[in-house]
């Protein structure tokens, strides 16, 4: 706490001289470290972001009065992207370049469905004992770790890709309608 205190004992010095050359303080900039943001924060008399202390859940602030708060967030908030600048976590979804629907900017790979190629579930094909093959679930959200792990969340019958618009409900899959008995 020493050295927090001599710096922003020689803060007030920076002030004094800024002041008597009638110059302005700038704009706070985001510090590396805490001593460098809570002189800026000082300066600028608004709180300043410690960006070496900055994590995918984290964000640590330099005050003016020279304290510093800390905001966690439950789940990631940015990621470091491929160049390693933080990105910010945008779920706002978009159309990817091979058909399928995904967020923004998201650290695990987040797709949800699209064109999924027709597959068939052998295994339960033959716990069914069914005359015809059993379509395998079509992925409709799916994550990929860093390390290529994936999950997908799935539904069993026909994709989206077959619907025709305009159409209702149960002539876009194909399917007859159960008799409403």
């Amino acid at each position: 706490m020493l050295v927090v205190e001599a710096a922003v004992s020689g803060l007030a010095a920076v002030e004094a001289a800024a002041t008597a050359r009638g110059g302005a303080v700038a704009e706070p900039a985001a510090g590396d470290d805490a001593t460098a943001a809570i002189l800026r924060a000082r300066l600028a008399d608004k709180r300043v972001e410690v960006v070496g202390e900055r994590t995918e859940t984290r964000t640590v602030w330099a005050n003016p009065d020279g304290t510093l708060t800390e905001d966690q967030a439950a789940g990631p908030v940015r990621f470091r992207a491929d160049d390693g600048d933080w990105t910010p976590v945008d779920i706002g979804l978009a159309k990817l370049a091979d058909g399928r629907v995904g967020p923004k900017a998201h650290p695990l790979g987040l797709t949800l469905a699209g064109p999924t190629p027709e597959r068939r579930d052998i295994a339960a094909t033959r716990r069914l004992r069914a005359a015809e093959a059993v379509p395998a679930a079509a992925p409709l959200v799916s994550l990929t770790t860093e390390k290529g792990q994936r999950v997908e969340l799935g539904w069993r019958g026909g994709g989206g890709a077959r619907r025709r618009e305009g159409a209702p409900n149960h002539q876009r899959s194909g399917r007859t309608p159960p008799d409403p008995a």
